[in-house]
């Protein structure tokens, strides 16, 4: 019995190895590398101050924060770090973007400590506008709907970048935050 235990668990790692072996070793490897993609995210780097305005309900919901974003992992992602308030109310939140050279997209992780479910979706950099724009679809739990939705990350100057999220109902788009992130000089 030990004997087929052991030839099992040999042909089972056989299997299981050779299944995850890339067909090209060498292409592979330049697909672990950062590429002129990622050249992008460096833009978004420093000390930012942020003006924050919600528009999800019928009164508009202004805030402010700092969010100091660099970049990690020999140059893979982008990280951001934010600290926001919000009327009294502190909130903090996280993004990771990055490009993901095997599949040819951008992707944006968020967490925050507004609500416990994370975001991840998927974008692309619009070369004409010189944008980062990500599109997802959100499970609305009062609504029991799904919630199309994109972000837009552009850098506008130098010292400037926006950062918006709009609903999209059909083919119309409804804006409801919008950051205006100012550069702190240090």
């Amino acid at each position: 019995m030990l004997k087929y235990l052991v030839l099992l668990l040999f042909v089972v790692t056989n299997l299981f190895s050779q299944n995850f072996q890339y067909p090209d070793e060498q292409k592979f490897l330049e697909l672990t590398v950062p590429g002129k993609e990622h050249e992008i995210l460096t833009k978004f780097t420093g000390k930012w101050k942020q003006n924050i305005l919600m528009k999800q309900t019928t009164e508009e919901l202004p805030a402010t924060g700092i969010v100091e974003n660099k970049i990690i992992y020999s140059g893979r992602f982008l990280e951001m770090d934010a600290l926001y308030n919000f009327s009294g109310y502190p909130m903090e939140g996280k993004i990771i973007i990055g490009y993901n050279r095997h599949i040819s997209k951008y992707f944006l992780f968020g967490i925050d400590s507004y609500d416990t479910k994370p975001l991840f979706i998927n974008g692309e950099f619009n070369n004409k506008t010189q944008e980062l724009v990500f599109n997802g679809t959100e499970f609305d739990p009062k609504t029991k709907k799904n919630i199309d939705f994109k972000i837009v990350l552009k850098i506008e100057r130098e010292n400037k970048y926006t950062y918006k999220v709009y609903n999209i109902f059909g083919k119309n788009e409804r804006l409801i935050i919008e950051q205006h992130c100012i550069k702190i000089e240090e």
